[in-house]
């Protein structure tokens, strides 16, 4: 009962809290399951049943595939900004962008990315943020990243996405069907330099064409630093020097 009370509270105080800018979206309790695909293959599975704001339209759906379209699939404990004196438990959906909080065993909701959240799992100490950017394909999106490295002059961020391959059926009797399936994408980075969001890529000539109006500052970093914008602490350095030379 009691927690039951507790669950009512914090959903009561995000919507009035968060509801007067962005209308938080809640996700109602939806059936789980798991089932195999062959010998010795895990499959996930992935409900979705979202209520927008205060409306009652519901989205319910399931995908049966080998793999999982979480970054983890269990629920881990996290703080959430304003809600620090108290441990939630949270999962990230790298397939939909949505972050799912675990009020109770039949009780999930998914946090609206057009709030400004930050979630930090108390684990790993990892870190998310809700952002607006322009992501690979030229496309606006609204949604969580990663915060790599943060200070007063600049933040590193990235972009953790699973991709969902549909079921083939096989045109010869020579090969077999392939099953859908999940599949973990490479993170795609961003540079926050002072409120603007900029592709931060991760091979020398991109970062060069990128930054196209510092390309001899930023090659003769390179250079003399020996760096690799694959390692993430090389890609630090690589976009601090970015944002010393771009804000003056």
């Amino acid at each position: 009962m009691k927690n039951h009370q507790f669950n009512l509270l914090f959903i009561t105080l995000l919507c009035f809290n968060l509801g007067s800018a962005q209308n938080p979206t809640f996700t109602q309790p939806a059936e789980r399951y798991v089932e195999s695909y062959g010998s010795g293959q895990n499959l996930g599975a992935i409900d979705t049943a979202t209520e927008m704001g205060f409306g009652s339209k519901i989205m319910v759906e399931k995908i049966r595939a080998i793999g999982s379209p979480y970054i983890h699939d269990d629920y881990q404990p996290v703080r959430i900004t304003n809600y620090e004196n108290h441990i939630y438990y949270c999962r990230y959906n790298a397939h939909s962008g949505e972050m799912e909080v675990k009020l109770a065993e039949d009780n999930i909701i998914a946090l609206n990315n057009n709030t400004p959240f930050e979630i930090e799992f108390t684990r790993t100490g990892t870190k998310y943020k809700t952002f607006s950017f322009i992501d690979e394909t030229n496309t606006l999106q609204r949604g969580f990243l990663v915060v790599v490295h943060e200070d007063e002059n600049f933040s590193v961020l990235k972009k953790q996405e699973v991709q969902y391959h549909k079921a083939a059926e096989s045109y010869t009797s020579y090969n077999s069907n392939k099953p859908a399936k999940y599949r973990r994408k490479s993170d795609v980075y961003y540079l926050l330099n002072g409120e603007k969001i900029t592709s931060l890529p991760l091979k020398e000539r991109k970062i060069l064409s990128t930054y196209e109006a510092h390309e001899k500052k930023i090659k003769k970093f390179f250079k003399s630093n020996k760096l690799n914008p694959k390692k993430e602490k090389d890609l630090i350095l690589i976009a601090e020097y970015i944002s010393s030379i771009t804000t003056k």
